[in-house]
């Protein structure tokens, strides 16, 4: 869950922080690990009962965090995205070259490429 967390969310996951283990209280440190460095940070953050049954491979627990995940990694995207196009119409730099804008208009360097 850490790999798949820094995957889209690089800045909250140490992935060092994780120590692989197969006790149920090693599953317990580190999901107890990951909500508190991590989850918490984006809303998420899950009880300690949930923790128990994850650790515990409790049937359909799994499923029902990592739906919700991807809930929450969709509308992150969609903001990010949304954000990025206002900005960018917000700013008037509607189908302008920034690289243009940046070199006083000239394109002369294109040809060099």
């Amino acid at each position: 869950m850490a790999e798949l967390l820094k995957k889209y969310y690089p800045r909250y996951v140490d992935v060092h922080n994780y120590i692989a283990g197969s006790s149920i209280a090693k599953k317990i440190d580190n999901w107890a690990t990951l909500n508190r460095k991590v989850l918490s940070k984006l809303d998420m953050k899950l009880s300690k009962e949930v923790i128990s049954q994850l650790a515990n491979s409790q049937q359909g627990v799994i499923e029902k965090v990592l739906s919700n995940l991807r809930a929450k990694i969709l509308k992150d995207c969609n903001a990010d995205r949304d954000s990025l196009y206002f900005d960018h119409e917000e700013n008037g730099r509607g189908g302008k070259n920034r690289d243009a804008d940046r070199l006083g208009g000239r394109t002369d360097w294109i040809s060099q490429a």
